[in-house]
Formats: C-alpha cells, structure tokens, sequence
C-alpha cells in the first residue's frame, strides 16, 4: 500500500539570539516580487549635529547602511528628507518585514534564493516545514525562533 506525502508549508524563521529581519537585498526583491517599489534611507547624523531638523538620505546599496535602522517606505522622497516628510502619513507608507507572514511564499522564494544574504542584521534565516493541516505560530526566546503548533491555554 503506498503511503500519501503529507502536504508541507514553509515558514521562515530565525535560528539565532537577536531577531527576525532582512537584509536591504531582501527587501527589495520581496517588495519587487509584491509590485511595489521600496525606497530606503537612513538617519543622516552629520546633519543632527549641526543642530538642524532629523534628516535622512536616501540610500540605494546595503553599503550605504549606516547605523542601525534603515527605513523603508514606498514613496521617493528625494535624496534626502526630514521627520516631516517622512510622517506625512497621507503621503508615504512605511514598509517593514515585521508586516511580513512568515508562511508567504514570496519571503520564502527569497530566503530560499538569497541564502545568508538574505539574513537581516541580527538574524540566521531559516526554512521550516510545517504540514499544512496545523494551525501554528512562532514561538520566541530572544530573537530566537521555532514553530509552534497552537493549543488552548488557561
């Protein structure tokens, strides 16, 4: 009698102390395979030190990444731009990976391509399975990650 293979979803979840998050590369090609076109910068702090408004520069290679965070929007605000601009909320758009199911299959299209590369600052990416019948979530111990089956608690 031949067994049937159980149906699987892949799920995407980070395998170190830290956090989930992609890289900038990642980005680009998850927003690119949603259709939306994703615009990046960073805090430009030469600029804070002269006392001025925050203002940030838009940056178009993970070189280019300076300090921690890098913020995405789907709006071009120009090679730079202010807390102003970047708070017009009829205007832009924040994009950000934590936004992202972990069970869409164009994060795992990516994190499968990418491999490493596809890894955010303070993340390891990996691909579980799950079968498809379970009704899951992501557990987490400091960044950390596994899949969990979901059940009742009191």
């Amino acid at each position: 009698m031949a067994q049937t293979k159980e149906k699987m979803r892949k799920v995407v979840v980070n395998k170190c102390y830290g956090g989930f998050g992609l890289s900038m590369e990642a980005l680009k090609m998850y927003y690119e395979l949603k259709g939306i076109t994703a615009f990046f910068y960073v805090r430009d702090y030469e600029e804070d030190k002269r006392g001025t408004d925050q203002e940030y520069v838009q940056i178009t290679s993970p070189a280019d990444e300076r300090g921690l965070y890098t913020i995405v929007v789907d709006t071009d605000l120009g090679p730079t731009c202010s807390d102003k601009d970047l708070n017009n909320r009829k205007k832009v758009k924040y994009l950000s990976d934590s936004n992202i199911e972990r069970d869409d299959v164009d994060l795992v299209k990516v994190v499968k391509k990418l491999k490493d590369k596809a890894n955010g600052r303070f993340a390891n990416l990996h691909i579980t399975e799950v079968p498809e019948d379970v009704n899951w979530e992501i557990g987490e111990y400091d960044g950390q990650e596994w899949v969990d089956e979901k059940h009742r608690s009191w």
